[in-house]
């Protein structure tokens, strides 16, 4: 079990960098109106580098992972919760959530069925999941550049329990409770990726 959050210990590569950026521009497209939603980001990384910036915008923001940077603690619409996933979320109320971002998470953890039941269970009736997750096509590319080019942090992907294409992620979120005419997926970030879209109701 890691120790550190992402970013904690080591800055961004360029790769990391670039993907933060691409799905800066999908979520962006999202929504607008980020003043009137509790937005939560969970595994969002020491930093976290994708909703830290939107902060003055979101209504309310729950940052969680293993470790956070002390300063967001000091900011007034952010909550901040320190723990491993799934279990660190079982503190946040039922319904209580627009907005569930898992960017780059779901491979790292081992109780995936169970993360996807607890956003399940914390999204209100119009709740929308964010899921991105490398897919099986990435999985090579990620190596070579970890391993091979030492292009990015061959300890992200050395944590990497599983790798994700649509039929694999789409049981998982229908077990989950998420209706399948709720769930909206494609290949994203030139096929390396999978994206996942799923509300609670249309």
């Amino acid at each position: 079990m890691r120790k550190t959050s992402f970013g904690e210990s080591t800055s961004y590569s360029f790769l990391e960098k670039f993907g933060t950026f691409l799905s800066t521009r999908q979520i962006n497209k999202l929504f607008k109106n980020f003043d009137q939603m509790t937005v939560a980001d969970f595994g969002c990384g020491y930093n976290a580098a994708l909703s830290i910036r939107k902060a003055k915008r979101i209504k309310k923001l729950i940052l969680l992972d293993v470790k956070l940077n002390p300063s967001f603690q000091e900011i007034e619409n952010i909550e901040c919760i320190e723990g491993y996933l799934p279990h660190a979320a079982q503190s946040i109320p039922e319904k209580s959530i627009d907005f569930i971002l898992l960017n780059n998470v779901l491979e790292h953890v081992v109780e995936s069925q169970e993360l996807l039941i607890a956003c399940h269970r914390l999204l209100n009736d119009q709740g929308l999941l964010y899921i991105n997750v490398p897919s099986w096509f990435g999985k090579n590319f990620l190596e070579f550049a970890a391993f091979k080019l030492r292009m990015s942090n061959s300890e992200e992907i050395m944590d990497h329990k599983n790798y994700y294409n649509k039929k694999d992620l789409w049981p998982l979120l229908v077990r989950a409770g998420f209706n399948p005419k709720n769930i909206k997926m494609k290949a994203s970030k030139f096929f390396m990726n999978t994206t996942a879209y799923c509300k609670i109701s249309l």
